[in-house]
Order: structure tokens, then sequence, then C-alpha cells
């Protein structure tokens, strides 16, 4: 699913992996049957009289020109946001386990978590892997061996992705419903889009393991995405909702220092939770509104752009999760005090309805 930005249409509505150009006699206005077998490494070329205008200087020529801009895309568009985007995660992760090893593991729910990131981490690196065997076979060659490597890696490559989606989902609708402790019509609300939302991510990997996805379009890669932002988008307006009610109750009543610094505290949580989710809608929301209008398109600019793209959001499904996992082990809960550790080093407890709070 989110492996579209390594496929491009041609003109007749087919798609066309990043990594392997369009050599088809389209583009030198000689006939569509035309049987072009090609190794760059070797230099062998073997045209068929179909096209006699078409010299091996000129073939030659223009597959260094595709295998240079190949190599360009992949660096620049792929490879620099991939390994950009890795070692912030990287570093963010570790902080995230300098500061959980401080204050340690207790309560099932922090446990549970834990277990989450681990997955999310593991399935972070696999994609990493991918990603750069990909640069390293578009740098090697274009060869018909290469596209037939690629292929296995490109159905691959969905798997990790989609797991980080659903896992990085589940842990930011439960932070969502630990915040809205009521009504229970919320979430019932958001069991139900993340039950699509995993039905449609395990429908999409199906669908990319036993189809050729990297050369067609594939619906349920939308309808998957589609889900995952209705889950964030939904999350995101709750926690809004909520810290908004919260803020307007403590505008009118005057707090002594201890209640000033808990406001604070939790202030800052609850503002931390909708910025990163914005963040992370609006990334999904430009993704979806580009792969909508733009699949018929064709340009270098276009692809390099795409790719960078596909970069940044995979990137984005584990960094917001992350962004919840630092506030849970910053342990910067405003109840810390009354709340027993398992309770508040995972739940953002809103004071007004909880048990000894601020407003009681």
């Amino acid at each position: 699913m989110w492996n579209l930005g390594r496929r491009f249409p041609r003109d007749n509505g087919t798609y066309l992996s990043q990594s392997q150009p369009d050599l088809s006699c389209r583009r030198i206005s000689c006939s569509p049957s035309l049987n072009l077998t090609q190794n760059i490494n070797n230099g062998h070329v073997a045209l068929l009289h179909s096209c006699p205008s078409m010299t091996t200087e000129n073939y030659n020529n223009s597959s260094s020109f595709k295998l240079g801009s190949t190599i360009l895309g992949e660096l620049f568009g792929g490879a620099v946001p991939t390994c950009t985007l890795f070692g912030l995660y990287i570093c963010a992760l570790a902080i995230s386990i300098y500061i959980c090893a401080e204050n340690g593991i207790h309560g099932r729910p922090q446990k549970i978590l834990w277990a989450c990131m681990t997955l999310l981490s593991l399935c972070n690196v696999w994609h990493y892997g991918i990603q750069i065997k990909f640069a390293l076979l578009a740098a090697s060659s274009l060869s018909d061996h290469h596209i037939q490597v690629e292929k296995p890696l490109t159905q691959v490559c969905t798997v990790p992705l989609n797991i980080n989606l659903v896992v990085g989902d589940a842990i930011v609708a439960w932070r969502t419903c630990n915040i809205w402790t009521k009504p229970k019509i919320v979430r019932y609300l958001l069991a139900m889009l993340m039950a699509g939302n995993i039905v449609a991510n395990i429908v999409d990997v199906v669908i990319d393991a036993v189809t050729d996805a990297a050369n067609r379009e594939i619906t349920m890669d939308y309808v998957a995405t589609s889900f995952s932002f209705a889950v964030n988008l939904l999350c995101t307006l709750l926690i809004f909702l909520k810290a908004w009610s919260y803020f307007q109750n403590f505008r009118v009543r005057p707090l002594d220092a201890g209640q000033s610094h808990s406001y604070t505290d939790l202030k800052r949580i609850l503002t931390l939770l909708i910025e990163s989710g914005i963040i992370f809608c609006s990334i999904q929301l430009i993704s979806i509104l580009v792969q909508i209008f733009t699949y018929h398109q064709e340009t270098y600019a276009l692809r390099i752009w795409n790719l960078a793209l596909g970069m940044t959001r995979n990137a984005a499904a584990v960094l917001y999760p992350l962004a919840v996992f630092l506030i849970v082990n910053l342990n910067l809960s405003s109840l810390n005090d009354k709340c027993s550790v398992s309770e508040s080093t995972f739940t953002t407890v809103i004071p007004s309805e909880s048990r000894g709070s601020l407003a009681s």
C-alpha cells in the first residue's frame, strides 16, 4: 500500500516501476511491437529490424541517460530521505529507551506499549533494508535480471509498512480512548474504524503479494490509506475537543502553585498530541490527493517528488506513535502523585473527570 511512490503510470494506464525505465518504442516513435533486449552492464543491445533508424550509439546514449536519471532519482528521492528519517527515528527511539530505563517498565499497559514499539522498530529496520536494496539494485543495473530480483522485493516491501501503519494507529487510538473515558460511543466508533483499518490492510497485503503490484494500480491502496487517515483524523479531533473543554474549564478558575504546574504539564501533553496528529494527518491527506490527481501524469520531477513523499509518509507512520511513546516515558501526567504507576505512565487523565482531580 505505501509503496505507491514506486509505481508510475505509462500513457496507456499501466504502471512502471521507478527503477525500471520505459524503453518501449513509444518513446522513440517506433512500433510498440519492438523487441528490445538490453544489458547495460556489458553494453549488449539487440534490436529488431522494425526500428532501423535507431542506431546503437543513440540507444547507448539513451540508456546511459536513463541509468543516470534512475540512480539520481533513487538517491535524492529515496535513499537520502530514507536514511535521514531513519536516523531521526533511531535517535528518538534511543531517547525513549534511555528515559524508560531510568523509570523502569511498570504494569501491563507499558509492557504492551513496549511490545508494540519493538514490533514497529523491527518492521522499520526491515523496510529500511529493503529500500537500501532497491537503491543498490538501481545503481548496479537495469537489466532483466535486475527487474526479476526487484519484483519480489516490491511485493514484500508493503508488509512492514502495513504492519507499522496498523500498530501505530492502534497506539494512537488506544491513547485517545484513555482520554475519552465517556461516552462509550467514542470507543465504539474508534473500534469500528480500527477494525476496518485492519481488514483493509490485510487485504492490501494479500493483493500486493499475489499480484504484480508494481505494474498496475491497486484500489485497496487508497482504501487502506483512507481508513488510516480517518482513524488519525478522528483521534486528533477528539483530543482537540477534550483539550479545548479542559482549558475552557480552568480559564475561569483560580489555581494555586501546585495546580498551575500540573495544568501546564497537561497542556503540553495535549498540545504535543494535537500537533503531531495534525502533522501526520496532513502528510496522509497530501499523499492521498497526490495519488488521486497525478497517477495519470509521468514526469521525472514528479517521480522524485512521489518517491520522497512516500518515504516521508512511511517514516511519519512510525514517528507519530513514537511521539506518543515519548510522552508516556516522560511521565508528565499531571496526576502522577495521585494515580498508580501503571495508570499514570500510560494514561493522560483529564482532571475534571478523574477521582482526586484538580477540579474536585
